[in-house]
């Protein structure tokens, strides 16, 4: 009522200019009342985009963190941390390369995409590092066999008693395999049993393993025994396992059922003794190449079967190191055929060529210059170490020319599925390369590999793997985390945003798993294919890395009079397929890498002319802004 008496005394043209005037001034006070009518204005000045490159550091084995010596970005300086590193970038290819002690350097590139102004990017690269350490040679773990013998009734030991190992005197110590103990004495039944020791490899130098074996003996005026056991083992003179196609037993020369083994070094039977009559033999198939040709042999031995049985088929090895038996020969394949002894030695080659004028032409020359002797050492230590690399060799003198090339045969253990083997040559630098030529590949062959080298210097034969180029699909998880906040003030405001963001290289089945997908069967052929396609990924940026979340931070500057509406995240994901062509098999690795993540803060401009604000809605909370 005051109000109403106040106006009535003053003249109506100057109250309607007074009220206009206050409408004016009123109007930014209620912009976050939603009242501003005028709506958005200007245009906001956005600062320039960020980009950070980032990653975890891990031993490619262990998955444990490493801390590296030294990590170098293009153009950047990183910021190491215990198993990890971070970089401000460019746009760009920006280029990696992390060194560590006792690791080899990884060195791996990463293209960085622009994008506009006001938005930041989150660009992660794990490092797989693979160790450098010189990996022990691997020996046979040996085993000393203590074979004691009790009396079942009171456990006593016997005084004497004779012990017999595959049928001969123990003759410690043994390396992995199945060994048939037999233990007599005198007024005691005999004691047979099977002795199986772990075939592994173990660091050379390590202990023999000692395996003791009690024989319990029953005397011989104890209860017979009831079951009757048929046990044979196939081995060579030198003592190693040979294994047969197929073994049986025959009782009056008809096969017993289910009395059957099928590639295997070692025949074991049991049945009743009320059952046991007639005749019985054990009879064995094994295959061969008997001068060129596919042989199937077989041979029986014939079984006496009143107690239990343990038996030796021996397979003779003649002067030329080839299987026989007493009726065809088996030839065996070398494990290694060359004119030089591999393992270190020389050898004097004899001119191989006569020119039209009866002159001699040597078969090795250095710059023209007859060569007489060679030497030829096994590189066992590169074998070890490089996954792909089956055979490697250094040939002196270096530089050795060959007319006619030199010839290494090495055996095929992998079933024949891994394919023709390609050749290379240490570089220089370091480095291997193969050369283009006609010996280029090492042919795999019936009786095994064939390589041949036309010159000497450090030389090997590798798995011929060969990657196609990765497809990659794009995908995006886009997120908005609605803020609604004004900068309502003269002058840019600093706040924190604070985000999650994720890093991870994810197989969609394991590397042996898609190996035996794509058909390889042999054991040895998967690993051997597995652990190369892995050492290839790990090298070129897909090394296996789970699904890891990382809570970070930024500082984003928001200009005067603006308002922050929303930050949207995008996480972008790469669907990739690598296909590794090896021999005859495609082996197809589906790979899901986190690829980076996009922050953008969007803004409007607020329409302020009169330097009058409402304040700085992000002083509450010390302008910090949680992000999805």
């Amino acid at each position: 009522m005051k109000k109403k008496s106040f106006l009535s005394g003053i003249n109506t043209k100057i109250v309607l200019a007074a009220l206009a005037l206050s409408s004016v001034m009123l109007t930014g006070c209620y912009k976050d009342e939603g009242l501003d009518t005028n709506g958005p204005a200007g245009v906001v000045t956005l600062p320039d985009a960020t980009y950070t490159l980032t990653g975890s550091i891990y031993d490619a084995e262990t998955m444990e963190a490493i801390t590296p010596t030294s990590v170098t970005v293009t153009n950047s300086t990183a910021t190491v941390k215990q198993g990890s590193y971070s970089a401000v970038v460019a746009p760009g290819d920006v280029t990696i390369t992390v060194k560590a002690a006792g690791y080899k350097d990884v060195t791996t590139t990463v293209y960085i995409q622009p994008v506009e102004k006001g938005q930041a990017v989150v660009y992660t690269q794990p490092i797989a590092m693979i160790s450098s350490a010189v990996k022990p040679e691997l020996v046979d773990q040996t085993y000393n066999l203590n074979v004691k013998a009790f009396e079942l009734d009171g456990m006593t030991e016997v005084a004497e008693y004779t012990v017999k190992v595959n049928g001969a005197d123990v003759a410690n110590p043994y390396v992995g395999g199945a060994y048939g103990v037999l233990v007599t004495a005198d007024g005691y039944h005999a004691y047979s049993t099977v002795v199986s020791l772990p075939a592994v490899k173990v660091e050379k130098g390590t202990a023999t393993m000692d395996v003791e074996v009690k024989a319990l003996l029953t005397k011989v005026d104890a209860p017979a025994p009831t079951k009757v056991n048929f046990i044979v083992n196939f081995q060579t003179t030198n003592g190693t396992y040979f294994n047969v196609q197929r073994a049986w037993l025959l009782n009056n020369g008809v096969e017993v059922a289910d009395a059957v083994a099928t590639n295997t070094s070692f025949f074991s039977y049991s049945m009743d003794k009320e059952d046991v009559k007639g005749t019985y033999a054990i009879a064995y198939q094994y295959e061969a190449n008997i001068n060129g040709e596919p042989t199937v042999l077989r041979g029986t031995q014939t079984v006496d079967a009143k107690d239990n049985y343990l038996a030796f088929v021996t397979f003779e090895i003649n002067d030329k190191g080839e299987i026989t038996d007493s009726s065809d020969e088996l030839p065996a394949i070398a494990e290694e055929t060359i004119t030089v002894p591999i393992s270190g030695g020389t050898v004097t080659l004899p001119g191989s060529k006569v020119d039209a004028e009866g002159n001699i032409i040597p078969n090795a020359t250095i710059n023209g210059e007859a060569v007489e002797t060679i030497t030829l050492q096994r590189l066992y230590g590169e074998e070890i170490n490089e996954p792909a690399t089956l055979r490697a060799y250094s040939g002196t003198p270096d530089g050795t020319q060959f007319v006619d090339p030199i010839i290494i045969n090495f055996a095929d253990v992998y079933g024949g599925e891994l394919g023709d083997l390609v050749v290379k040559y240490k570089q220089e630098n370091g480095t291997w390369a193969s050369e283009v030529n006609e010996f280029t590949t090492v042919k795999l062959g019936e009786d095994g590999y064939q390589m041949k080298i036309k010159h000497f210097s450090e030389f090997k034969a590798d798995l011929n793997l060969e990657p196609e180029a990765p497809l990659a699909k794009a995908d995006s998880i886009v997120k908005t985390t609605t803020i609604g906040k004004n900068n309502d003030n003269e002058g840019s405001t600093d706040i924190t945003i604070k985000y999650n963001y994720t890093e991870g290289v994810i197989y969609e089945k394991s590397i042996k798993d898609a190996v035996i997908e794509a058909g390889v069967k042999n054991a040895l052929a998967q690993d051997f294919i597995a652990q190369t396609i892995k050492n290839y990924l790990n090298a070129n940026g897909y090394g296996e890395f789970g699904e890891t979340d990382h809570a970070t931070e930024k500082k984003f500057t928001v200009p005067e009079y603006t308002r922050v509406e929303s930050i949207t995240t995008t996480q972008h994901i790469s669907n990739i397929t690598i296909v590794f062509v090896v021999n005859k098999y495609q082996i197809k690795m589906n790979i899901e890498k986190y690829t980076n993540k996009v922050f953008k803060v969007n803004m409007t401009p607020i329409n302020h002319g009169h330097g009058h604000g409402h304040g700085n809605d992000f002083n509450a909370g010390g302008g910090i802004v949680e992000a999805e």
